[in-house]
């Protein structure tokens, strides 16, 4: 009976081998605990070592061709898992849940001698522009993304449950019920009810496909053909998903969000990273796969990545990645997964891109608890083409657009892209969140929100400018008024606008008009009529953009004491002239009066007079250059920067004409250029030369004052004097440097308390002719030379995006003041940490 039983065994197990042969097998890798897919886990299936890896989404397939004798599950962080053969079933797909390790990383030592994951870091880095895919000559491809948006509702859970005890372990019987209890079970009620919710629901989600091109080395073109955002149809948002992290994993700097870290693949990283081999295994290819950790060596300062890299033995090029910041800055917390696949055997490419958000529970708080706000993303890249045929007419400065019907592409077109159908709690979340958002008008609030960041306030047929509405300044004290602007529901060619304002320290009115017409909204060229009574700064200068409102900049308008008042006429042009060249260009017509006791004499039919309104027409040119800057473009025409990786140029020329009553005639120049070098170990170097130039000499509101910004504590301004009084200098000619290294958090690293170190160093020259038609003009020049330096202390405190610091300044040199005290600055500073 024996031999039949075993006959019937072996038959049984040479038909489930048979079986397992004919299919391949496939599964799914899970975190054990939180049940979230696990990337890039090491798949061995050989006694000699060959093997796979899942793919971004936890998924993992081994080919039906392959000898399999059992499956290997290692993960860095996680206990290795073992499956035999006997435990596979053929046809039926594989849940595999790892489980966590829990270990101090901090225990890994550092050992004397030869670290052998160096070599293979080098060899990565040896050659990195052979598998940098932004190296070659040209690639297009197509990808799909979706990314949503949900809470973490395990982290109540535990904040809960840490407030309440363990009510598992634990049965409380109580007789009467106090505001307390009621409390808890409100709360456990409120929690319920949000679990249910995102049990069939995401807060939040978005797809889109968009179509890129590049060419080398630096022209890039990514349209929006088809989006899809749960509550609206307004496709804007899709923009800044495009923007969250680097394409390739190969530049010295990577960014993640709005912070760019130091590449562990890089030249010097194996001084600044610890690197350990944490397996080797081989690929079907028969290459080897290196799975190496990485995180900041102990005790080395900078703005570093921890994660896992896989390098292919064939080029040594990354074949998966997992990176996030070593130490969590500002509200967000992101980490990227990128997997690499070899395209035509020609070029490591990639094809699948994750992203991870977490917001910081601070800023998500539900019944005044923390709750972790989490944003999944993933994109699919498709269709990829090395090296197409493109031509420069191909590209231009919009790096990315959204095509004008991306909105309303049909489920037919959406399925040709989707790497896997919509789920139940996808299609619940659009069709729930767009009722609600077609019932909350949210497509209506977008565009609101879109043209209050660009500085008006829209009011149904008018957009208000909100910095209109309140202001100060130390000349004119509170300045309160209105400047308004018809909007496009009037039309969106044309516009008609004007202000009114008075101010409490000056007690005078100003007022104003104008009338615009968009000639390009899309080029940002425009045809404007102006009339305006008003004050601007004495001798001061301005170039055709302003500072951003996130520039420190923009807080010396708060210092200013000497304005003149000004009725002028004027009509300027603005258009872009060459690629890279934003050019405005007027002709004005103003009379300006002096509001101090200054004097100019000029000789008149009854003889020499002292005056002080002048009467000025003057035409002039204005321009910004900024080579290679790039763009987004919204739906609605509106353009966002994307900044440019070289210096930024402005220039202007203003002409004095003796036409329409202008007394003066004269030539001025003007120049500034600003450049900020970003390094892997220093921080951020911001420099700013600027310049300005009169051909003879002219009356003092015409002139230039120097750009000082002092107070004896008063918020810090970039590009200006921290210890140089408000026109307390005078010229008509003049340059200056303004010198800032920031090394952020790299001179001090503690735990909780990380400022920001800032040196900086301003210097400035300037001659005046002598003319002694200046009557009680007390100014000095700035022939000796002008000198300051200072320290800032960013981020001593932080709340929310804001970050708060202390700074000094001392004023060096020939103009140095007689009390030493008198010669310090002192500032408070204010920066957006994101």
């Amino acid at each position: 009976m024996k031999k039949p039983f075993l006959i019937i065994l072996l038959c049984a197990g040479l038909i489930h081998v048979i079986n397992l042969q004919a299919q391949d097998v496939e599964g799914l890798i899970q975190d054990s605990k939180t049940k979230k897919p696990l990337a890039f886990v090491n798949i061995v299936y050989t006694s000699w070592g060959q093997g796979t890896v899942s793919n971004i989404d936890g998924e993992f397939s081994v080919s039906s061709s392959r000898d399999i004798e059992f499956l290997k599950f290692s993960f860095v962080g996680y206990h290795t898992k073992y499956i035999s053969l006997a435990e596979i079933i053929p046809g039926k797909k594989i849940l595999v849940k790892l489980i966590h390790k829990t270990y101090d990383i901090e225990e890994v030592k550092v050992l004397p001698g030869v670290n052998p994951a160096h070599r293979i870091i080098h060899l990565a880095t040896e050659n990195r522009k052979l598998n940098n895919p932004e190296k070659m000559q040209s690639f297009s491809y197509t990808s799909y993304s979706k990314m949503y948006f949900t809470l973490d509702i395990d982290s109540l859970k535990a904040k809960s449950s840490s407030r309440s005890g363990d009510t598992d372990a634990f049965l409380e019987v109580r007789t009467e019920t106090s505001p307390a209890d009621s409390t808890d079970v409100s709360e456990k009620d409120d929690l319920e009810e949000i679990e249910d919710f995102l049990e069939d629901n995401h807060l939040f989600l978005m797809e889109f496909v968009s179509e890129r091109g590049f060419m080398h080395p630096d022209k890039n073109s990514e349209v929006v053909t088809a989006s899809r955002v749960s509550g609206f149809k307004d496709p804007s948002f899709t923009m800044l998903a495009t923007q969250i992290q680097s394409f390739s994993f190969y530049d010295d700097l990577l960014m993640l969000w709005d912070r760019k870290y130091l590449n562990p693949i890089s030249r010097g990283s194996t001084r600044k990273y610890l690197f350990i081999i944490e397996d080797t295994t081989y690929t079907e290819q028969h290459d080897s796969l290196f799975v190496i950790s990485y995180r900041p060596l102990k005790g080395k300062n900078f703005d570093g990545l921890e994660g896992i890299l896989h390098i292919n033995s064939n080029g040594y090029a990354i074949q998966n990645v997992i990176a996030e910041a070593s130490e969590t800055k500002g509200i967000f917390r992101v980490r990227i997964q990128q997997k690499y696949e070899h395209i035509d055997n020609q070029q490591w490419f990639p094809v699948q891109l994750n992203t991870d958000i977490m917001i910081s529970p601070e800023e998500a708080k539900v019944n005044g608890q923390p709750m972790t706000l989490v944003g999944v993303g993933k994109s699919y890249l498709s269709d990829i083409k090395l090296n197409p045929e493109f031509k420069r007419r191909n590209f231009n400065h919009i790096e990315v657009e959204v095509e004008d019907d991306a909105h309303k592409k049909n489920d037919a077109y959406w399925d040709q892209y989707r790497v896997n159908p919509l789920t139940r709690k996808d299609t619940n979340t659009y069709r729930l969140i767009d009722s609600l958002g077609e019932e909350a008008k949210l497509d209506r609030s977008l565009k609101i929100l879109e043209t209050f960041a660009s500085g008006y306030i829209p009011a149904g047929y008018f957009n208000i400018d909100y910095k209109s509405l309140i202001h100060w300044n130390q000349y004119e004290g509170f300045r309160l008024g209105i400047a308004l602007e018809t909007s496009d529901k009037i039309s969106r060619w044309i516009h008609i606008g004007g202000k009114v304002a008075y101010g409490t320290r000056d007690k005078d009115l100003k007022y104003g008009s104008h009338l615009k017409v968009n000639l390009n909204r899309r080029r940002d060229a425009f045809l404007k009529l102006t009339y305006n009574k008003d004050v601007v700064e004495s001798a001061g200068w301005r170039f055709v953009e302003k500072p951003p409102i996130t520039s420190s900049e923009v807080f010396r308008s708060f210092l200013i004491a000497n304005k003149d008042k000004i009725e002028e006429k004027s009509v300027e042009m603005q258009f872009p002239a060459l690629r890279y060249i934003k050019l405005n260009t007027y002709l004005n017509q103003n009379v300006r009066q002096v509001t101090t006791d200054y004097r100019y004499q000029v000789s008149t039919p009854e003889g020499v007079e002292q005056t002080d309104r002048f009467k000025i027409t003057e035409a002039g040119i204005m321009l910004k250059y900024a080579y290679k800057e790039k763009f987004l473009e919204t739906p609605r025409g509106n353009r966002l920067s994307l900044g440019t990786n070289y210096p930024i140029i402005y220039a202007n020329l203003h002409v004095g004409l003796p036409i329409f009553g202008g007394d003066y005639e004269y030539t001025k120049v003007e120049g500034k250029i600003t450049k900020t070098f970003i390094s892997k170990s220093m921080g951020d170097t911001k420099l700013a030369l600027v310049g300005g130039w009169t051909d003879r000499s002219l009356p003092y509101p015409i002139l230039y004052a120097g750009a000082g910004s002092y107070g004896v504590f008063t918020i810090e301004t970039e590009n200006s004097f921290a210890t140089m009084r408000l026109n307390e200098f005078v010229s008509d000619r003049f340059s200056s440097i303004h010198f800032q290294q920031d090394f952020g958090k790299l001179l001090f690293k503690w735990e909780k308390f990380q400022p920001g170190i800032v040196l900086a160093a301003s210097a400035g020259y300037g001659t005046i002719r002598a003319d002694s038609r200046h009557i009680n003009m007390e100014q000095n020049t700035l022939e000796k030379g002008y000198y300051e330096s200072g320290i800032l202390f960013n981020n001593l405190l932080r709340h929310s995006i804001l970050g708060y610091g202390l700074g000094v300044f001392y004023r060096l040199g020939p103009y140095t003041l007689p009390k030493t005290i008198d010669n310090f600055a002192f500032k408070f500073t204010m920066r957006f940490n994101l």
